[in-house]
């Protein structure tokens, strides 16, 4: 049968397409010169200091990176109709020739159709009207040659017109092929996160480069719109794979294959901005608990862990990265929250696999926090640094209180998840400064209360002992809100980290500081915390053991200008001085935080100018303003600055006298027990010597319980009364450091108002002695030397070069 169809000519106007995207990439290079411009007025304002500017930076970053996104979209969607219109032509094209080859065939088979049936007809009349008889074998033979050639002809003619079909029908299918494609494309562009992730990852757009280039950055656009798309569905397709799985301890495998994709993906942006606005990380801990039922995972980032969890928790670290790059302050917060409160999904604590979920959740924390390092996969980036890595932590800290608070009535400490978790967001909040004032010192003093209470009043107690970091985040945070509070003009401000400082003392020797010792760093980030308030150490030590204070003027020493100041407790602020200078560059942050206060107090009540030229390389010296005080103030002055200088040194070494007095203590415990008959072996415990041990028994065997004991007690080593004569001595040595510094800056300023070198030195001859007595007035308590073991600590005798040869009063 000879087809009837005619082949229509395909639908559709390649031109219009063409000038279309014309109009949309004409579009795209104005957005992208708006783009420019705005980061030009940007870089304009970068010297300008002031909350309106900064604001007027914020709106103006906002505005360029939006029109970065639109600039890209359209960029993206000329490039599409471009390539759809020359897709379209050339399907034309192809559809018009099979068409005509179609046409021509069907008419070839026609004309042959036609041949077939006059052969054949004429074959007929010869068999039926003349007879097979009459017949003669040549005419019949070539007959039957034609009618075959016929045939022939008819067959491959209607051949020649099924393939044209087919053709044509074929460019019809690949044009719904691509058609769908590119539908499909242009709806991936709905997605506003992966589209501002996959904008965020185009180098051609990041700031200062050159833009869309006029065609070509767009059509590269148009190129790479394919895997954009790919990308997303994938990320969705993942997304849904988790959230329907429910993976038993018992189907490894199976859990592992779920999390392959995330391991694929690894920082891909589009990916992971697409199974972030599907998945949940409740999902994604079900599948870890299942692949790694273990209750913890030890060593994390030590090597010590399956070679699959370190690939799934490097994957979602850059996940995290890449999608955080493409979100606002809102979604990151919400995100904290989430990662915290889904953790249930991976079962209650101390379950199998419980472990890899809250290790997931802080390695996804520190993700969001922590730039990258510019190396991605999946061909679409990931390498700019999240921008709100703190409200993310801010919402996890938040989450952590609403799990924790209500159980700290029944205990005392955090368990490793919480210490894990809070670590991991407490490093997250150290990146915007802002954001951990913020926190930790918020103006609502319930919240300052709770917050204070719970992450500087407990000390975690998890089997490893105190913080995994050694405390290094916790302290971080809290110097951090208190040197922005303290910094800040606003009064408010001060009188926030002012009311931080005040319960952070009061908490922290029964919290953070009564556990394990903290690290050397977390030492010295808590004592830089007190830099600002080393002023009102001297009147908290004289409250603390209800001694005289300085003089009327003494309160002079905060100096005008400084911030608000926290109220302290002495014994509190001893034990918090004390636990935080038990190491080299613990103690030396106190020194130089009192070393500090000393320059601010004396520049402000002693003003010195340098006279004659300045050194070559030295320090510009800033000329002061004369407070104006009288002479005896200036002298109030220098007193309560060695008293909070004592403070400081008395806390400092009270440790030493302690340890000394518990050696004593279990001396004399060691005697006391021998001395009532309990059998105690000389070898189990020294007690000073051998021989004093020797001795300390056989009083004990020979003698009354109380009489031995006095017996013995005489014979014991008194090592605390060594511990105080040692510390006197490096208390005398502290106080000259502090007092040369502050008698010769009075003598300067005396001279520079005109006295002679005499004249000052008879000014200024009590105050050597008045501030040895301001000095040992903190010192002695805070230290607890005592005042029975002797003279004054700091007097010195002229005539001795070494501190140990000391005269007593």
């Amino acid at each position: 049968m000879i087809p009837s169809r005619v082949l229509d000519p395909m639908p559709g106007e390649p031109g219009v397409l063409g000038e279309a995207a014309g109009r949309t990439e004409q579009r795209a290079w104005a957005l992208d010169d708006v783009r420019h411009r705005l980061l030009a007025v940007h870089g304009w304002l970068d010297g300008e200091v002031s909350s309106a500017v900064d604001g007027a930076r914020a709106r103006i970053a906002e505005t360029a990176e939006g029109a970065a996104t639109a600039a890209r979209v359209l960029g993206a969607v000329a490039g599409l109709l471009r390539r759809h219109g020359d897709t379209l032509a050339s399907l034309q094209v192809a559809a018009a020739q099979a068409a005509r080859r179609h046409e021509e065939a069907v008419a070839r088979a026609r004309r042959w159709d036609a041949e077939v049936r006059s052969l054949e007809a004429r074959r007929r009349f010869l068999c039926t009207a003349v007879g097979p008889a009459a017949v003669t074998v040549e005419p019949d033979v070539e007959l039957a040659r034609q009618l075959g050639v016929a045939q022939h002809q008819r067959r491959e003619a209607l051949d020649d017109a099924a393939r044209a079909e087919a053709q044509w029908r074929a460019a019809h299918d690949e044009l719904r092929g691509a058609a769908s494609r590119a539908a499909a494309e242009a709806v991936a562009l709905g997605d506003t996160g992966a589209v501002r992730a996959w904008v965020l990852a185009a180098p051609h757009l990041s700031p200062g480069a050159g833009g869309l280039g006029r065609g070509a950055a767009a059509g590269a656009d148009a190129a790479g719109l394919a895997a954009f798309a790919a990308a997303q569905a994938a990320g969705r397709s993942a997304a849904r794979a988790l959230a329907g799985a429910a993976p038993s301890a018992a189907d490894v495998e199976q859990a592992h294959d779920l999390l392959q994709p995330l391991v694929r993906a690894h920082g891909d942006a589009v990916f992971w901005a697409a199974f972030w606005a599907q998945a949940a990380p409740a999902d994604v801990y079900r599948s870890l608990a299942a692949a790694f039922p273990l209750p913890e995972l030890r060593g994390e980032g030590m090597g010590t862990v399956p070679p699959a969890w370190a690939a799934v928790t490097a994957a979602l670290a850059a996940g995290a990265r890449a999608w955080g790059a493409a979100q606002g302050r809102a979604e990151h917060e919400a995100f904290g929250r989430r990662l915290v409160a889904d953790l249930g999904a991976a079962g209650p604590p101390g379950a199998p696999g419980r472990g890899a979920a809250v290790l997931a959740a802080a390695t996804v924390l520190r993700g969001l926090s922590v730039p990258d390092d510019g190396t991605t996969a999946g061909g679409h980036g990931g390498g700019a640094p999240p921008r709100h890595g703190a409200a993310a932590a801010t919402g996890a800290l938040l989450a952590l209180e609403e799990l924790v608070l209500p159980e700290l009535e029944h205990r005392s400490v955090h368990d490793r998840p919480t210490a894990v978790l809070a670590t991991a967001a407490f490093e997250g909040l150290a990146t915007d400064p802002a954001a951990v004032f913020a926190y930790l010192a918020p103006a609502d003093d319930d919240a300052l209360a709770r917050r204070t209470r719970l992450w500087l009043g407990t000390a975690p107690g998890f089997p490893q002992g105190g913080w995994p970091d050694g405390g290094v985040a916790v302290a971080t945070v809290l110097g951090t809100a208190v040197a922005v509070g303290a910094g800040s003009p606003a009064r408010a401000d001060q009188a926030r980290a002012a009311a931080l400082v005040t319960r952070a003392t009061a908490a922290m020797p029964h919290g953070l500081l009564s556990g394990p010792p903290l690290a050397p760093d977390a030492e010295r980030r808590v004592a830089q915390v007190y830099r600002p308030y080393v002023g009102v150490f001297g009147d908290a030590a004289r409250d603390g053991v209800g001694g005289p204070h300085a003089p009327a003027g003494a309160g002079l020493a905060e100096v005008p200008g400084g911030p608000v100041q926290p109220t302290l407790g002495a014994f509190d602020l001893r034990e918090v001085v004390a636990a935080t200078s038990r190491t080299s560059l613990g103690g030396a942050a106190w020194l130089a935080a009192a070393e500090d206060h000393q320059e601010a107090v004396l520049g402000w009540a002693f003003p010195v100018v340098p006279l004659g030229p300045p050194t070559p390389g030295a320090p510009d010296v800033p000329e002061r303003a004369d407070p104006g005080l009288d002479r005896a103030d200036r002298e109030a002055v220098a007193r309560e600055l060695l008293a909070d200088v004592g403070t400081v040194a008395g806390a400092i070494s009270v440790d030493t006298v302690r340890a000394a007095e518990l050696a004593d203590a279990r001396n004399q415990a060691l005697v006391d027990a021998a001395a009532v008959g309990v059998g105690v072996a000389a070898s189990a415990v020294t007690v000073g010597s051998s021989a004093v041990t020797g001795l300390a028994l056989s009083a004990a065997a020979g003698a009354g319980t109380a009489g031995a004991s006095a017996v013995v007690k005489e014979m014991l080593p008194d090592h605390a009364a060594a511990a105080r004569a040692d510390v006197s001595v490096e208390g005398g040595a502290l106080h000259d450091r502090f007092a040369t510094t502050t008698h010769s800056r009075a003598l300067a300023w005396s001279q520079q108002q005109g006295a002679t070198a005499a004249e000052a030195r008879a000014e200024w001859a009590r105050l050597p002695d008045d501030g040895c007595a301001s000095f040992e007035q903190t010192f002695r308590p805070m230290s607890e030397v005592g005042h029975e073991l002797g003279g004054p600590v700091c007097e010195e005798d002229r005539g001795q070069e070494d501190g140990r040869d000391r005269k007593r009063r």
